[in-house]
């Protein structure tokens, strides 16, 4: 595996094939580092395991900042 070598702290857009694609960080949530994929364009986003549809592992998550997270 390569390690990542480009970084952002809240948003970095990207354009691919006339698509914009926004990479969001939100705040911590489950894990210290998720990124929310959005595509303005045709509405779609990506939230990763922001939001969970099941009982998952928590073990390490940030409790306390996943509510502001959210909002």
């Amino acid at each position: 595996m390569t390690p990542r070598n480009i970084h952002y702290s809240t948003k970095m857009l990207l354009h691919k094939g006339g698509r914009e694609i926004d990479l969001l960080f939100l705040g911590r949530d489950r894990t210290g580092g998720d990124t929310v994929v959005f595509l303005p364009k045709e509405r779609i986003v990506c939230t990763g395991d922001l939001m969970q549809s099941r009982l998952a592992y928590m073990g390490d998550a940030f409790f306390s900042e996943w509510i502001t997270t959210l909002e």
